[in-house]
């Protein structure tokens, strides 16, 4: 740069520099007085880099701004992070995608109203931070693989509730689910995308058409049929139709019962397996330890030790999440069922009292199948299997054969062993 800018007849000159720069000696202390100033910017740069490898594994955030939930708390010692006002719509984003009821949109969206203010790409990354179950992440660096250690910051939810929305995220991913197409929700179109054709069988759709009087909305079909119904009249009709699948008190009682016996029963080998995983994670802990003193001592080589510590840690890991499920289904699985039934009892309050997608979601949990409006009825080409046990032991009782029934854990061994509610995120 020096030699372009002397062909203008320029002449450079630093501040510092006491000698001639027309001497060719010059050239030499000029790049010296260069290598200098790198030098240095490169050892304050790696001293600052290993400062933050420190304090991170130290359980000190040190990564510049808080995350979302959290603020610089710069009074002590050292600076750390502690939770904010918005953390209360973190541990609700949290919560609410645990459910399984709703997209990571969704979520957002909602928490939208509630004065969550984030984009979707770090919304999407704040469900994946696991800054917020108490833990920091220390990069790989070197031969250094990469680590997550307890932090010293105050967690704003539970690991468990973390490991759920991970377990649920994995999943999702694998199903490849974001490439879902979006459907526009409208309250006078509850049941747009859930109707079929009675002619064509094909799906109906809905739509709004001006008039002299407002905007009327109409069902209809999406293979160029006649068929078209008004949607007010349609939403009436399936309003009472969706009221026959309640579950009177009787049959809500006796299934609790049952299910509450089964679960009882099977407590006992769910006891075993949980022992039996944590027996092979002790055996999967002593053999870590056991590569790690064969590499100290140069029995293992480095590429074999890396391999084997991967496959190890993979498994280990595999195995806590198995243990944390079974663990946790204890105080999970009654809840879930006492929650499902609830909400069977009382179908038309919570369709009534829903949003629009909180009814799709409900909608698509109790029918698998299409609906089919015809002649002012319905009827379905498909419904969920633990609807229609249900159904059928209501039937029964109506009929008075509750005495005859037959009841084992494998007719109920169908059902969905969450209870209803995970049913609502999955049947689909």
């Amino acid at each position: 740069m020096m030699d372009e800018l002397e062909k203008y007849g320029v002449e450079v000159r630093c501040l510092e520099e006491s000698y001639d720069t027309s001497d060719p000696t010059s050239i030499m202390y000029r790049a010296i007085k260069i290598a200098e100033a790198e030098m240095d910017n490169r050892r304050r740069a790696k001293n600052t880099q290993m400062g933050i490898r420190r304090a991170l594994k130290a359980g000190r955030y040190a990564s510049g701004a808080a995350p979302f939930g959290y603020s610089w708390d710069r009074n002590g010692t050292h600076p750390m992070i502690k939770p904010n006002g918005s953390a209360g719509l973190v541990k609700e984003a949290f919560e609410l995608y645990s459910t399984g009821l709703y997209s990571i949109e969704g979520v957002r969206e909602l928490l939208q109203e509630k004065g969550l203010s984030i984009q979707k790409t770090a919304f999407n990354r704040m469900l994946r931070n696991s800054i917020y179950k108490g833990n920091i992440v220390v990069p790989e660096f070197k031969d250094e693989e990469e680590q997550e250690v307890i932090g010293i910051h105050e967690a704003i939810i539970s690991r468990e509730l973390f490991d759920k929305v991970q377990s649920i995220l994995a999943r999702i991913l694998k199903k490849n689910a974001s490439r879902v197409q979006k459907v526009n929700y409208r309250d006078e179109l509850p049941l747009r995308g859930l109707l079929q054709c009675p002619t064509c069988h094909s799906s109906w759709t809905g739509s709004g058409s001006k008039g002299n009087g407002g905007t009327y909305f109409y069902y209809h079909c999406q293979n160029g049929c006649k068929e078209r119904v008004k949607a007010q009249e349609a939403n009436l009709v399936f309003f009472d139709y969706l009221k026959s699948f309640q579950v009177r008190p009787e049959v809500s009682n006796l299934y609790m019962a049952i299910m509450e016996d089964i679960f009882m029963t099977k407590e006992g080998d769910k006891d075993k397996e949980i022992d039996r995983f944590k027996n092979n994670l002790i055996d999967l802990e002593a053999k870590l330890l056991k590569i790690d003193e064969m590499f100290v001592a140069g029995d293992l080589e480095k590429d074999s030790y890396q391999r084997m510590k991967a496959s190890y840690k993979d498994e280990i890991q595999r195995l806590k999440a198995q243990i944390s499920r079974l663990t946790s289904m204890d105080t999970n699985f009654m809840k879930y069922c006492r929650y499902g039934i609830s909400l069977l009892g009382n179908l038309d309050f919570h369709y009534q009292e829903s949003s629009p997608h909180v009814r799709k979601k409900l909608l698509g949990s109790i029918f698998t199948g299409k609906l089919v409006f015809e002649d002012g009825k319905y009827r379905t080409t498909g419904l969920n299997e633990a609807v229609a046990l249900i159904g059928l032991f209501q039937k029964e009782l109506g009929n008075k054969k509750a005495e005859h029934l037959a009841i084992s854990d494998k007719t109920f061994g169908r059902v969905p062993m969450t209870g209803l509610e995970p049913a609502l995120c999955c049947q689909k």
